[in-house]
């Protein structure tokens, strides 16, 4: 009897457990994201949040916006769209030195929020923006802060946004205090290396007449008159994008002026002219004038370079192959010299203040429109002074040493004779 089959038997799998399906939240999608329908005015619009309560907050901000004249379009707008149309607004109400500045700090906002929309804008974010500048020159910070204010003042006047958030954004702190005075020593030590550059022609004048960097680029040599001892002053070159432009004026109508010619200016450029004569007072070896900020940059860092060599023991035009090793021990002996063109400006205002010369009459000199400008400027060339003064006498009172013993002196103060 043939052996009973043994029937095996392979185990079923159990069928698979249906997956509990996630209980979703109010306005919460499937894939995680919150929606809420609105319909303002017979359009329908989808707003998207993190939470529930944000889907609704930005709903009933949706709609107040958009009951208050707002489009759909200006909804979504982003800060850079923004900024391209405040510019746009501003331009033909601001000069054209406002629009350089202005368009400069615009790039530094568009480079990290433009991608934003304007009404997802916090003041954190702004505060970040004006915090990157942070150690910049005070002027660059509050030209930065004045422009944000700017932009966003007006997203809320043309009902943008209903709160300003840069309403309370705070400067940081600027490192540069502001403009130098070269000292005595430095001014004979420029006057002892007249010939050291073709720029230091330029230094000297801007030293000793008080010229605007504009209005030496500019500055034609027939506008030099030696014998009424005066320089006219009649234009100014400005630069935009890098490229020197005669602006057919000055900086202000003030800036159109006759300057007198001191000594030792007068020895200076009475004999620089007649080895040299030539259209322009700054201009290239080939007697062409410069024509890009870059071009005055490369002058002006030679003269510093030169200049900086000779203070410090060696020849002027040095130039020699080192490695990196050899560089840094080198440059760890240099006794630098560094001033800029607006420093030498200051400094002659400062000598006319030194001089004694009137409010009004300095005013003149330096092109100012409003003599509030230098009696600003000669106020605070007095604090200065007085600091200057009180460092003197500090430093002088410290050669007197107290020799006394003072820690056992009451005796002395009881009348008691030991």
């Amino acid at each position: 009897m043939p052996a009973e089959l043994k029937v095996l038997e392979f185990p079923t799998k159990a069928a698979p457990k249906k997956k509990k399906r996630k209980k979703l939240r109010k306005y919460e999608r499937a894939d995680g994201r919150f929606c809420k329908y609105v319909t303002v005015n017979g359009i329908k619009k989808a707003i998207y949040g993190t939470s529930t309560e944000d889907v609704i907050e930005q709903a009933k901000e949706y709609k107040m916006l958009v009951t208050n004249g707002l489009t759909n379009l200006d909804y979504e707008i982003r800060v850079k769209d923004w900024c391209d149309l405040w510019f746009k607004a501003r331009r033909a109400t601001k000069g054209k030195g406002y629009q350089r500045n202005a368009d400069l700090q615009m790039r530094l906002i568009v480079a990290q929020i433009g991608h934003m929309r304007v009404r997802d804008v916090r003041e954190i974010h702004l505060q970040n923006v004006l915090n990157s500048r942070s150690g910049m020159s005070k002027s660059q910070i509050e030209q930065l802060s004045n422009t944000i204010k700017s932009i966003f003042s007006f997203a809320r006047k043309n009902r943008l946004i209903t709160i300003d958030p840069s309403m309370d954004i705070i400067r940081p702190i600027g490192t540069y205090e502001g403009h130098r005075i070269l000292e005595k020593w430095e001014i004979d030590f420029l006057l002892a290396n007249v010939t050291i550059h073709r720029s230091m022609i330029w230094a000297l004048t801007m030293l000793f007449a008080g010229l605007r960097r504009g209005e030496l680029l500019a500055l034609e040599t027939k506008n030099i008159d030696f014998e009424a001892r005066r320089i006219h002053i009649v234009t100014a070159v400005r630069f935009e994008d890098g490229k020197a432009v005669n602006a057919g004026t000055t900086k202000t109508k003030a800036g159109i002026r006759d300057v007198p010619i001191y000594e030792p200016l007068y020895s200076i450029l009475k004999r620089d002219l007649s080895e040299n004569p030539r259209q322009y007072l700054a201009s290239q070896e080939c007697g062409k004038p410069i024509l890009s900020e870059g071009g005055f940059r490369g002058q002006w860092d030679t003269l510093m370079r030169r200049l900086t060599n000779v203070n410090s023991g060696y020849p002027a035009h040095l130039h020699v192959k080192r490695t990196p090793e050899q560089k840094a021990a080198f440059e760890a002996t240099l006794k630098y010299i560094s001033f800029t063109p607006h420093d030498l400006r200051y400094t002659f205002a400062t000598m006319l203040f030194n001089a004694g010369v009137d409010e009004k009459s300095a005013c003149k000199i330096m092109g100012h429109r409003d003599v509030r400008m230098t009696r600003d400027l000669y106020a605070k060339l007095t604090i200065e002074q007085n600091l200057k003064s009180d460092k003197k006498m500090e430093e002088y009172l410290q050669s007197y040493v107290v020799t006394e013993d003072l820690t056992n002196n009451s005796d002395r103060r009881s009348g008691i004779l030991v």
